[in-house]
Parts: structure tokens; sequence; C-alpha cells
């Protein structure tokens, strides 16, 4: 089967290279002027080549590929911006990522013209994704203007001559999808927090498909057949893998293995284990619930009938293992908590509330431009949630606030500190898995890797040779949630290979 590959424009710190090579598809080339950014990925990408500024690129020349991905620059689209719109000189770059797609295409039409692929959908790149921030629905010259000219400019790159009516009522929606002869474009506002990590970002995606009407399947079809080359894509062995993890990590823990055991009661002596999957629950009383041991890097925690909270801290500086408490069902007292479970039993969740309590506990995000103001300065209200992070950002620095006799090390044994060992803000030092948190404030600031897993890249991907922290942050607020592209791609890279698979059929019937 022909080779998938992605071209990266506006390609930051590599989100999208990264989420196309969980779905087989190579990262060929990408467009970033930041030298730091550019040292990232051509350490995580040795393979791929690097093009430089994308006004000096010419689609023509560069390597054919399946999916042009790109999220261009957001400054003036945001709401926290100057709000220039597609004038301003930033987020106009976005007109640049048009041209490059028509200019690659008009040339890869050319090269069709004597081959035996001559319809529309076997032109390249078949696929565009665009990133951005939602203020994108409501800035321009009128409410909701410049929006309305992207939808217009990724249509014409199929249609030259398409109007794009504005939308009903004189507002963009969250989501909508345009089926045109032989194309389609959809977008969809996704957050982050939905979608696998404890962020709330909020991002514009939109997919264009220039050879047939697969972008609303991709976006919105979530129960649909495709959605099982998910599961199938995860037991395929021998997966090209296209980055390295580099000497900087050497010694360190690896990318996170989290998953849940559910070990289901079925009475006598038959014991069902699952990974991720509950057992079903049933009314009557009698049964048994489902024990969960959540592991994370070899540390196990036990809860009764429930799964622990992943929270914003779950697997970071600091411990959100559930507090334990004694049930005592026939007095309806419980005491704690305990280090211990009580005993447990043959009776056990059949005659009274005699179940262990476990309570998680969640850390509070603390918003970073509320830090060191007045009250009520800043925040957008009270600055503060629990669970789940605030929007990563290139200048806010947020914090973390762990409940009061959170007071603890993240881990309570670690190995002997080196020479090597890196002093990092708040008096952390964190090397090989170790992370000592300064046990005298309760309030500390974010570090560069619980970043890097709130946007969902693995554990020191902007710890390259000589990488400060403020580069990292900036390189990482700056990025797109993995996340959210991988679910994309993994939807474009289905109907990619079923187109493949359909025209070799067709060719061995001739």
């Amino acid at each position: 089967m022909t080779e998938l590959k992605l071209g990266s424009l506006f390609d930051g710190i590599g989100g999208f290279p990264l989420a196309a090579t969980m779905n087989d598809i190579r990262p060929v080339w990408a467009s970033e002027i930041e030298p730091f950014p550019m040292a990232v990925t051509a350490y995580r990408f040795p393979q791929m080549k690097h093009m430089g500024d994308i006004t000096k690129l010419h689609g023509a020349n560069l390597p054919v590929v399946d999916v042009i991905a790109g999220g261009s620059p957001c400054q003036d689209l945001s709401v926290a911006g100057k709000r220039e719109g597609l004038a301003g000189e930033r987020s106009g770059l976005f007109m640049e990522q048009v041209r490059i797609v028509k200019e690659m295409r008009k040339q890869d039409r050319r090269r069709m013209r004597n081959h035996r692929r001559r319809t529309d959908e076997f032109i390249r790149p078949r696929y565009m994704l665009w990133e951005n921030v939602p203020g994108a629905f409501s800035s321009g010259e009128t409410h909701g203007a410049d929006f309305h000219t992207v939808l217009e400019e990724v249509c014409r790159i199929k249609e030259a001559d398409v109007s794009i009516p504005g939308p009903p009522g004189g507002a963009w929606t969250p989501a909508g999808l345009i089926m045109g002869e032989g194309f389609s474009v959809a977008w969809r506002v996704l957050d982050a927090q939905f979608w696998g990590v404890p962020q709330r970002r909020n991002r514009i995606f939109l997919v264009a498909d220039f050879g047939g009407h697969s972008a609303g399947e991709i976006l919105f079809e979530s129960d649909s057949v495709w959605r099982n080359y998910q599961k199938k894509r995860e037991e395929r062995k021998g997966v090209a893998c296209y980055f390295k993890t580099g000497t900087a990590d050497a010694g360190r823990a690896s990318a996170r293995k989290d998953y849940v055991i559910c070990l289901l009661d079925q009475g006598g002596e038959r014991m069902d284990v699952h990974e991720n999957k509950s057992g079903t629950l049933l009314a009557h009383g009698r049964s048994n619930p489902p024990i969960i041991m959540a592991t994370s890097q070899g540390n196990v925690e036990i809860g009764i009938g429930y799964c622990p909270t992943i929270t914003a801290a779950a697997g970071m500086a600091g411990n959100n293992q559930p507090i334990l408490f004694d049930n005592h069902g026939p007095d309806t007292r419980y005491t704690g908590p305990v280090e211990v479970a009580q005993t447990i039993t043959s009776a056990l969740g059949t005659g009274g509330n005699n179940t262990p309590l476990a309570v998680n506990k969640e850390p509070f995000c603390i918003a970073g431009k509320i830090i060191n103001r007045k009250e009520k300065n800043g925040g957008n209200g009270c600055g503060y949630q629990q669970g789940i992070s605030y929007t990563l950002t290139t200048e806010d620095r947020h914090c973390v606030f762990a409940p009061e006799n959170e007071r603890k090390p993240y881990q309570e044994v670690i190995g002997s500190l080196c020479a090597g060992d890196e002093k990092m803000i708040s008096n952390q030092y964190v090397d090989q898995g170790k992370c000592i948190v300064d046990m005298s404030s309760l309030v500390r600031r974010l570090i560069p890797l619980e970043c890097e897993r709130l946007m969902g890249f693995p554990d020191y991907w902007t710890d390259i040779p000589g990488a400060s922290d403020s580069a990292r942050y900036r390189a990482l607020g700056n990025s797109v949630a993995v996340p959210c592209v991988d679910f994309i791609l993994c939807g474009i890279a289905y109907f990619l290979r079923k187109m493949g698979e359909e025209e070799e059929d067709v060719y061995l019937s001739r």
C-alpha cells in the first residue's frame, strides 16, 4: 500500500507530525521560523526536512504529500489580542497556507495527466487541516467576516469561483459542514479537556476533503464504521515510528503507560479481568461491585467500585491518590483517613454500606494572570478551578494549589541526588524521574513536564540539549493539543487507505 505523507506548516514543536506518526503517516517536511521549535523537531524528527519561512516556499517545489496541516498564528484573531484579524501581519499568513495547497495540487494535476489516476480524488494533497482559536468566528471588519473568508478561500482551492453565504442569524456556530460538488469542508470546536488531557483548551479544527465528502464523517461521525480503525491501529504490529527519544531522555521515565485494570467478581471461583473496561453494573444488590486498580508507571492505586478521577495533577508533581476511609455499614460511621483498607470479607457489598470509601484529592489550578495582582483583577472571574488546567499560553505561567495536608513530596522514596540533577523553579529538583517539591509552600508554578502532559506530548518532548524553561513554556503554549489532532488524523488516514485499496482493486481488475 502507498505510504501516506504529511506536510506541516507553522509547525512549532511538531504536534501535527507527532499525531501523524501515531497513525502511520510519515511527516515529510515542515515549515517554521522560530529557532527553538525548529531545534525540537530537528531533534525529534531527524528524517523530516525543514523548509523554512512559509512566505518563501512554493507548493510546486515541495515534496508532494497527502495531507497539509497547519495552525496559522492566532494572535490577530484572539479575543485577547488587538483583533486585527486576517488583515494582521501574523494571522494573515493563513493565505500562504491556502496558496501552497493550491500550488501543490496544480503541480500534481499536471503529473497525473498521463497517469491512470486522473480523477480529482487522487490529486494531492487530498486533505487540508487547519487549527485556530474560536476568536476567528467573531473577528473581521464585520462580525465573523474573517471566518467567512477562511471558508471561501478553502473552498476555492477546489472550485475557484465558489461563493459561500454568511452564517444564518449572523453568527457562526461551533460546528458546521459545507458539501460541494466533489469536495467537503467541515469545522468543529474541540476542547482538549474532553480528549484525554486535563486542560481547558478550545480550538477550531477545520478539515477540507478536496476529493470527496468525508470531512463531515471525520469530524462528526464518532460512531461510524471508521472509528473501529482506531482500535485496529493500536493492535497493528510493526507500525513505522518516525521520531526518536534521543539522549536527552536517557535514564528518564518513558512515555506514560497509564491504564486501569477492572476485576469483576462473577461468583464462585470466576474472576474476570479487563483493561480499561468495567464489567456490567447490575441492579440487584447481591453482586459485588467491580474492583478497580489504576496503575501509573508502576504505582498501583486501589479504589472500590469506581476509578480515581484523572486530574490536572494526575501523574505530575503532586500526589492525587485517593484518600481511603473505613466504612461501618451497621451504624453508618466511617473513620479515617487510613493508609490500609479495612478487611475485605465475603459479605462485602451484600450486607449494607460496608465497602471502603475512596475520596479523590484534586488540586486547584490558579490562572497565571491573577498571580501577584489585587483581588478581582484578572482571571475572568475567580481565577481558579479544580482539577482542570487553564489554557496554556506563551505568556501566563499557571500555578497549582495543593489542598491542606497535601504537603508531601511527589515521591516518598527517590533515587540518590546527583551532581547532574537540575534545580528548577520553587526549589524543585527534577531528573531521572525524581521530583522533590519544596514542602514549605502550598502553591507552585507548573513545571515544563506538566505542561507537556497537559498538551498530550510525551514526557520531556521539549527537553532537548540546551533547552531553557522559558523557551519550553513558550513553545508549548503555542502548540496544538496532540490528542485532538490524533483524533482527526486517524479519520483522514482511514479514508486515504480506503481510497488506496479501492484504487488497487480497480487496477487489478483491469
